[in-house]
């Protein structure tokens, strides 16, 4: 799909979402995790009582219907975990340095000192926080998954002596500079060769 009809259709979407009540938005939203419209009526702040009619209406409604089909999209693409996710995941939790959050005298920067990236980058690296009572004081210590990351995706590599000789390894083609690196299951061992064709073991 190219960037323009990404584009157009996240237009269509704000434009769809514009074009009904905010009842009907959330009903299309909630309709689409659960599967029952009478329930999913009601959360949504429709009358108890008219309920049926307006869950049976809005069924047939054919904005309400693609928005369904759209907040499922959504919700799938949410939930599904491929392993190319999952490395993704992976690798941006393994990344993360937690001195991004420190200004120059080492003090802790605030939420909305962070940019919109930084932000989102840690999200994604924590995993949890561990409060800590002492002295009847309260600290919040947050709990990365740096290390846990770094250690999955060695696995993955089969970096690890216990893991070479067992279990699947993951075939890698890193292209540095005018040689690549060829990390493959057939051989177990690195070759690097130019790009020009001639090997070197």
């Amino acid at each position: 799909m190219s960037e323009v009809q990404q584009i157009q259709e996240v237009t269509d979407i704000e434009i769809l979402k514009k074009s009904v009540s905010p009842n009907t938005l959330k009903f299309a939203e909630l309709y689409a995790a659960n599967g029952n419209a009478l329930k999913s009526c009601k959360l949504a702040g429709f009358s108890p009582i008219s309920a049926p009619d307006y869950a049976y209406q809005l069924c047939k409604d054919e904005r309400v219907v693609s928005l369904i089909a759209y907040y499922r999209a959504v919700y799938a693409d949410t939930a599904a975990y491929t392993g190319a996710k999952l490395v993704r995941q992976w690798a941006r939790q393994a990344s993360y340095s937690p001195a991004d959050l420190l200004n120059d005298d080492w003090s802790v920067k605030l939420l909305s000192e962070l940019t919109a990236e930084q932000r989102e980058h840690l999200r994604d690296a924590i995993v949890g926080f561990e409060v800590i009572e002492k002295s009847g004081s309260r600290t919040i210590k947050p709990r990365f998954a740096r290390v846990e990351a770094q250690e999955h995706l060695g696995r993955l590599m089969r970096l690890y002596a216990d893991d070479k000789g067992s279990g699947e390894g993951l075939t890698l083609n890193i292209h540095v500079g005018q040689q690549a690196v060829d990390n493959s299951e057939e051989s177990n061992r690195l070759h690097i060769r130019l790009q020009d064709g001639e090997d070197q073991g």
